[in-house]
């Protein structure tokens, strides 16, 4: 056995029963549906990007993922697209659920009957907080459910409606309040601020990456009221915002969250769906945000996504910037690795947060997890191999970026998160 080959196998005998704090997820919608769908449950999830990137119609995604239809059939839809796209992480996060959870080497026409009879049965069987207590997840920071499971969540929230948009009639039924001037907006969003933090929130999450690029200038008061103004004056309430109000009122939450002491989670790189502008999503246009509210935690997600370097860049410069991988493995396991392999150059291993699901269903969470704590462990193993640090301190780095960073960053002592799991 190689040296690193033994440093692999000593280490990944440390990482993987380590309990983690799991950066970004998602609600398990799905338990809502009183018969679940394995085929359904699968597509729709960012399989349903790769299926599209290798060419299959939106509507036959849609009717692929119809549980009325036979699954024979919208299998046969799915196949050669599945086929073309197998190797990409969604993928084989998806092949790897088969083989951990059902016991099953593949998917394919011969065992999707199989593996969708095993889904109903186990999910059936199955809660979420047991899937997450099976995957060793410490706490989940869940997107966008202040109602979530407290055993195991902490909510980070959105507010699309005042910053992305301007949705002055569900903010209305939302907070039962009267809407009438400028001013009225700004109290409304400083009023559904402070309930999210009452409430538990852990995080102010923002995706403006997906509408606009992060190059988020200065409007001016005036040019966001005039904005707002027009918006109202609309029967429906709404009207798409200009530049300047989004950044207005980007900073004036920022201000807000600040005050909260709430560090902000960023939407960076690419963007999930079937097409955007990615160029908006360069972290590097973010630094005048990071100058101007250096007392703020900022967590630039999903290793920025083709912009792995330029993270790596700025959780060096910035005291106040943390690398995170989530979602990372399955963009790609390798440009994890790769980030992770340039960061460890550079950036203190106590500001990099190692995983983040960004699945929702706590099986693909749990493969997701394996093959992120193989990938660190990989990359572990080489530094160590290479001298550069020694094995004791690649095993306490592997601490801190699974549980340590996040757990500290996203405040979770003071939430209510125990780390009693971790020492039994």
């Amino acid at each position: 056995m190689s040296d690193y080959s033994r440093i692999y196998e000593e280490l990944h005998a440390f990482i993987s029963p380590l309990w983690v704090v799991d950066t970004h997820e998602h609600t398990a919608v799905y338990k809502s549906d009183s018969n679940p769908d394995y085929l359904k449950t699968m597509i729709n999830t960012y399989a349903r990007m790769d299926l599209h990137s290798a060419g299959m119609a939106k509507e036959m995604l849609a009717k692929a993922m119809d549980p009325s239809l036979p699954l024979l059939e919208r299998w046969a839809l799915c196949e050669p697209y599945w086929k073309a796209c197998r190797n990409t992480g969604y993928m084989r996060m998806h092949e790897r659920v088969a083989q951990e959870v059902y016991g099953i080497r593949e998917i394919s026409r011969d065992t999707i009957e199989q593996i969708s009879v095993q889904f109903a049965s186990k999910d059936a069987r199955q809660s979420y907080h047991e899937g997450l207590e099976r995957a060793k997840i410490l706490c989940a920071i869940v997107d966008s459910d202040m109602d979530c499971d407290r055993r195991h969540l902490r909510p980070a929230f959105r507010l699309e409606e005042f910053v992305e948009r301007i949705e002055i009639e569900t903010v209305r039924k939302t907070l039962g309040v009267s809407i009438h001037t400028f001013i009225d907006w700004l109290d409304a969003c400083d009023e559904m601020i402070n309930r999210y933090c009452d409430a538990g929130a852990v995080a102010f999450k923002t995706t403006i990456a997906t509408d606009r690029s992060l190059n988020i200038g200065y409007g001016s008061y005036a040019e966001a009221e005039e904005s707002f103004i027009r918006s109202l004056r609309e029967d429906n309430g709404y009207l798409p915002p200009s530049s300047a109000y989004q950044e207005f009122m980007f900073r004036h939450v920022l201000s807000r969250v600040q005050q909260r002491g709430l560090p902000v989670q960023m939407h960076t790189g690419m963007a999930a769906g079937y097409g955007n502008i990615i160029p908006n999503g360069n972290p590097l246009q973010l630094c005048p945000l990071f100058l101007e509210y250096k007392d703020m935690d900022f967590v630039i997600m999903h290793m920025g996504y083709p912009y792995q370097l330029e993270i790596g860049s700025l959780g060096k410069m910035f005291q106040n910037v943390y690398p995170d991988l989530s979602w990372a493995y399955l963009l790609s396991a390798n440009g994890a690795k790769a980030a992770l392999n340039e960061w460890l150059d550079s950036v203190p291993a106590t500001k990099i947060m190692a995983f983040g699901g960004d699945c929702g269903h706590e099986n693909h969470m749990y493969a997701h997890l394996l093959i992120a704590k193989e990938t660190v462990s990989q990359v572990l193993a080489q530094k160590v191999a290479e001298g550069c640090f020694d094995l004791d301190h690649a095993k306490w780095m592997a601490e801190q970026m699974f549980l340590m960073n996040p757990y500290r960053v996203f405040r979770l002592e003071q939430a209510g998160v125990s780390l009693q799991k971790k020492e039994e």
